[in-house]
C-alpha cells in the first residue's frame, strides 16, 4: 500500500508540473501562534453571538408575558425555534460546498441583526400594531433569527473541525457564556429602567451592538495566519483526495496517513471527496455517520434529556420559600455548571465511545427525578429546595461536560477533508435532540395538568375557649374563670 502511495503521489507531483503549477512544499513543522489568544477569543464571542438574540427573547420573559397575558408565548417561541434551526441545519448540510465559511456566516450575522432590528424598532419601540399582529411578528422573528443562527452555529462547528479541538471548545463555552451575559444584560436593564417598555428597548439595543462587535471580529479572524494555515491545508487535502482517486479509482477507503506527520490509524478516510448533492453527496454523508455514530447518539441523548426538563420543567418546580425566585435560582445554577462542564471538557482526557454513551444514557434517570420535584404540582413527591437545586447543577454540568466532548471528538474520526461534513452531522443530531426534547417536554408539562395555587398559608385557627363555671357556696356564688 506504501508503494502505491508513493508512486501516486509522485504522479501527482508530475501532473503539477507539467501543468506549470508550483510544486507541494513540504508543510510546516508547526503552525503559525495564536498570539494573545485572539482566534480563541473570537470563537467564544461567536458561539455567544449566535445564541444571543435567542436567549435576548427568552430572557424578555417579563415584558412578553406582561403583553401577551394567558398566552403561551414562551413556548411557542422555543417550539418555532427549534423547528427553524432544524430546518436550517438540512439546507446547511444540503448546500455546503456552494458557499464558503465566510459567506454563510456572514449571511446569519446578517440575518440576526436585521431581524432583531425590526423587532427592536418596530414591535417594541413603536409598538404600533395589534397584539395578534405583534404575537405572529414575534414568532416570524424567533423563526428568522433561528435558521440565520443555526447556519452560523453549523458552519463555525464544521469551520472549527478543521482547526485543533480547543477552538471547537472555544465555540462551546461561548454558547454556554451567552446565557450568563444575556441575564446580567436583563437584569441592569430592568434595574436601572421603571418602564417596561424601554427596559426591553433597550435590552435588544445592547444584544445588537455585540452582534455588530461579533461580526468586525469575525472577519479579522478570517484573515488570521493561522486560520489560514488551517483552511490551506484543508483545500491541499481535498485536492489530494480527487487527483487520488483519479489516479486510483477502485480504492474507497483505507487507513492512512492523511497529513504528513499526522497518523491517523482509527481514522476513516475516504479517498472520494464530499460533494455537497447527488448520490455521491449522500454515500460520502453515510460513510462520515457511520464512523461517528457513537458521538452523534451521545450528543443527541444529551440535549434531549436537558430540553425534556429545562426551561419546561425547571420553571415549574414550586417553592414556598424561594417564589418567583425558584425559576431563576434553578436555571441560573443551570447555566453556571454548565459553563463549567464545557470548561472542563477541555481537560486532556481521551473518553471511550462505550464511556460517553454510558454517560449519556444515565442522564435519563435526571426526567423523573426532576419531574417528582414538581408532580402532583399541590403535593410533589420530592420536597425541598435542595434536590431541585441539586439535580439542576448535575443536569448543567453533565449537559457541559457531555455535550462538548463528543463535538470535540467527532471530527477527529475522519479525514481533514470530511471534518466539516462531521460537524455538520453532529449538529444535525444535536438539533435532532433538542426538537425531540421539546416535545417530550410538552408532554411532561401536559403530566402536571392546570396551574395550582402557590403556597397556601392558611391563618391558625382560634382555639375554642370553654365558658365558666359557676359554683354555689353557701349563699354566695362565685365564678372561676378557666385558663
Amino acid at each position: 500500500m506504501n508503494e502505491t502511495l508513493g508512486r501516486g503521489y509522485a504522479r501527482i507531483e508530475a501532473i503539477r508540473a507539467a501543468r506549470g503549477e508550483a510544486l507541494a512544499m513540504p508543510e510546516p513543522g508547526a503552525p503559525p501562534p495564536d498570539r494573545y489568544n485572539s482566534v480563541y477569543f473570537t470563537l467564544f464571542v461567536a458561539g455567544a453571538a449566535f445564541l444571543l438574540p435567542f436567549n435576548s427573547f427568552i430572557m424578555a420573559v417579563d415584558y412578553f408575558q406582561h403583553h401577551y397575558p394567558k398566552s403561551t408565548i414562551m413556548f411557542d417561541m422555543s417550539t418555532v425555534y427549534i423547528v427553524s434551526a432544524c430546518v436550517a441545519v438540512i439546507t446547511n448540510n444540503l448546500l455546503l460546498d456552494l458557499f464558503t465559511y465566510n459567506t454563510r456566516i456572514t449571511f446569519g450575522i446578517l440575518l440576526s441583526l436585521a431581524t432583531m432590528l425590526f423587532v427592536a424598532v418596530c414591535n417594541i419601540g413603536w409598538d404600533g400594531f395589534s397584539s395578534s399582529v405583534s404575537y405572529t411578528i414575534n414568532l416570524v422573528a424567533i423563526g428568522v433569527v433561528a435558521f440565520g443562527c443555526t447556519i452560523q452555529q453549523a458552519s463555525y462547528y464544521g469551520f472549527t473541525g478543521c482547526l485543533p479541538p480547543r477552538y471547537t471548545q472555544a465555540v462551546m463555552a461561548g454558547e454556554s457564556a451567552a446565557g450568563f451575559w444575556v441575564s446580567l444584560d436583563r437584569i441592569v436593564t430592568k434595574y436601572s429602567f421603571s418602564q417596561p417598555k424601554r427596559s426591553t428597548f433597550m435590552f435588544f439595543v445592547f444584544s445588537i451592538l455585540i452582534l455588530l462587535g461579533h461580526s468586525m471580529l469575525h472577519h479579522v479572524m478570517m484573515r488570521h495566519p493561522l486560520v489560514q494555515h488551517y483552511l490551506r491545508l484543508t483545500n491541499e487535502s481535498r485536492h489530494r483526495r480527487r487527483i487520488q482517486l483519479h489516479l486510483n479509482p477502485t480504492e474507497d477507503a483505507t487507513l492512512m496517513e492523511s497529513e504528513v506527520g499526522e497518523p491517523s490509524y482509527g481514522v476513516l478516510k475516504l479517498q472520494s471527496p464530499a460533494p455537497s448533492s447527488g448520490v455521491g453527496g449522500v454515500l460520502a454523508r453515510w460513510a462520515v455517520a457511520r464512523a461517528i455514530y457513537p458521538y452523534m447518539v451521545s450528543i443527541g441523548l444529551v440535549y434531549f434529556t436537558t430540553l425534556s426538563l429545562y426551561p419546561g420543567i425547571a420553571s415549574e418546580v414550586p417553592s414556598c420559600r424561594l417564589g418567583s425566585w425558584m425559576p431563576i435560582v434553578l436555571m441560573s445554577a443551570f447555566n453556571l455548571f454548565d459553563f463549567i462542564g464545557k470548561i472542563a471538557a477541555a481537560w486532556p482526557y481521551e473518553w471511550s465511545r462505550s464511556q460517553l454513551l454510558m454517560a449519556s444514557g444515565l442522564r435519563l434517570l435526571l426526567v423523573p427525578l426532576l419531574l417528582l420535584c414538581a408532580a402532583p404540582r399541590y403535593s410533589p413527591h420530592i420536597v425541598g429546595d435542595i434536590y431541585p437545586i441539586m439535580f439542576s447543577v448535575v443536569l448543567g454540568f453533565t449537559n457541559g461536560l457531555f455535550g462538548s466532548v463528543p463535538m470535540i471528538m467527532a471530527p477527529s474520526r475522519v479525514g481533514r477533508e470530511h471534518r466539516e461534513i462531521a460537524g455538520n452531522m453532529m449538529t444535525l443530531s444535536y438539533n435532532g435532540g433538542l426538537l425531540s426534547g421539546s416535545l417530550v417536554s410538552y408532554l411532561l408539562l401536559g403530566m402536571l395538568g392546570p396551574p395550582a395555587e402557590t403556597c397556601k398559608v392558611y391563618p391558625t385557627p382560634v382555639l375554642p375557649t370553654i365558658p365558666p363555671v359557676p359554683i354555689n357556696s353557701m349563699n354566695a356564688t362565685y365564678v372561676l374563670p378557666l385558663h
